[in-house]
């Protein structure tokens, strides 16, 4: 394959289609019109992605410097920014001071010195736990605080001075939650911890439900029955007349099935009983899931042929490290390939490229990015500008 017209390639790339994630940004302002996205900029932080969406007028999830300065980088307002760690390194909470990024999370009394002595004005919000039990990847038991911990923590950073503003919880992990009833025990905890902050002296005006959106359909719980579930909750615990700001952080949501993964088949034995191939990724790139949440990917061939030659065969796909745990797909019928044949993997824009490259950092892959005309046209209309994509990236084609 060509790269710039220039050589062959035949290492991995992605295709990222920017007009799904316009479409998920469309399908959200229509099911959750009162809750404002903040794009978790780790699931994907691709930067054609960061200023679509920017443009859109989404806000952004943050958790490191890094990540803070490629949101200020790609033109992203300080106040649509929430940093969403809740162990901050201090060189980083003094990076958020000086850029104006004031929105920020925090779960111990240790986080509300740190932020005590490095930036007072701050405006916290209170993590507190979910239901850990329906998330695939959960991470429930290090972040957050159960509620009675919570009162404790709100009563102290009264007592401190400082300036806490919500509460914002998370009810999944990478793949998501497989329960939206998750999201309404979430919110009915939330309103508790509002009502008892009034009684200390707080008005908090922001809540954050975070995340654990589903990215496709195939998913186990969809969004439209997520979004049911959070509305009516919403309705109950935070009607519209209460002046409570709404924010959540998707990820996963917008990008899953907006990227494709080509990879070249490298290598290839056969065995009595299976094919055998070698790839041009693996288990510590984009095919990470193996190992976090046991997900096996299933590829398709580039090119189509015909006749006895598309019969599936049984084999087994490896990725290219010297590892020889490096399986990308142990049992898979898939017609016989052979080298230099490039094969499809579909669903991969979300927690793919990053692991290999520090989980909150930047991308060294390849990609191209892609939107139709009609999507082209109906994002121009959103945005009521000519958007900034094909100004600040040469990687975007319009079709």
């Amino acid at each position: 394959m060509k790269c710039n017209g220039a050589e062959d390639w035949d290492e991995s790339f992605f295709l990222g289609d920017l007009g799904d994630v316009l479409k998920k940004w469309m399908n959200w302002k229509e099911h959750l019109p009162r809750v404002e996205p903040f794009y978790a900029i780790k699931c994907n932080y691709a930067q054609p992605v960061v200023r679509f969406l920017a443009a859109l007028g989404a806000g952004f999830d943050c958790a490191s410097r890094n990540e803070l300065a490629l949101a200020l980088e790609c033109g992203v307002d300080p106040g649509k920014i929430v940093y969403a760690h809740t162990q901050k390194f201090l060189t980083h909470l003094q990076y958020a001071k000086e850029n104006q990024v004031s929105l920020m999370t925090c779960d111990s009394v240790y986080e509300l010195e740190k932020i005590k002595g490095i930036y007072p004005n701050a405006r916290l919000l209170l993590r507190i736990k979910s239901n850990k039990e329906e998330a695939v990847c959960s991470r429930g038991d290090k972040f957050g605080v159960d509620v009675k911990q919570a009162k404790k923590l709100i009563a102290q950073a009264k007592h401190m001075e400082l300036n806490m503003v919500g509460i914002c919880f998370h009810t999944g992990q990478r793949n998501g939650c497989t329960n939206a009833g998750a999201f309404q025990k979430a919110i009915g905890d939330a309103k508790t911890l509002f009502d008892f902050a009034k009684t200390v002296g707080f008005k908090f005006d922001v809540l954050d439900i975070g995340g654990g959106f589903p990215g496709s359909d195939h998913a186990p719980v969809k969004f439209s029955e997520f979004s049911n579930v959070i509305r009516h909750a919403l309705n109950k615990h935070f009607p519209d007349e209460n002046d409570v700001r709404i924010i959540a952080e998707p990820g996963r949501y917008f990008v899953d099935t907006a990227f494709k993964l080509m990879t070249n088949v490298v290598g290839k034995r056969k065995l009595e009983d299976k094919l055998e191939y070698f790839v041009g990724d693996g288990i510590y790139g984009a095919f990470n899931a193996v190992i976090a949440e046991q997900k096996f990917s299933f590829p398709k061939p580039l090119e189509d042929v015909a006749g006895d030659e598309n019969k599936p065969l049984p084999s087994k796909i490896y990725g290219i490290s010297c590892d020889g745990g490096d399986i990308i797909n142990e049992s898979v019928m898939i017609r016989e390939l052979q080298v230099g044949e490039w094969l499809i993997w579909e669903n991969m824009g979300a927690y793919t490229v990053l692991v290999s490259y520090g989980f909150n950092g930047f991308v060294t892959y390849k990609a191209k990015y892609f939107i139709r005309i009609s999507d082209w046209n109906e994002f121009c209309n959103i945005t009521k500008r000519k958007n900034d994509v094909t100004k600040n990236s040469q990687n975007v084609i319009v079709l």
